[in-house]
């Protein structure tokens, strides 16, 4: 009886882990893409305001590329 009991509440433990496992998973996906949309939009604006006081020479260029 006892096995029984312990069985259950690790085959419970199981199924409460599953969905915990995939939300850390979905999360850790979000967390990715938030970050290249960071790092898009901070390229972007580097891009735009090179345009606006260097009108995008070489150096400026350079300075985008290696961030």
């Amino acid at each position: 009886m006892k096995s029984v009991v312990c069985s259950g509440l690790g085959a419970r433990l199981a199924q409460e882990d599953g969905p915990r496992r995939r939300n850390e998973a979905v999360q850790k996906v979000v967390d990715e893409r938030r970050k290249t949309v960071h790092n898009l939009a901070s390229l972007l604006l580097k891009t735009q305001r090179c345009w606006e006081t260097e009108g995008f020479s070489q150096t400026c260029s350079l300075k985008i590329n290696s961030r």
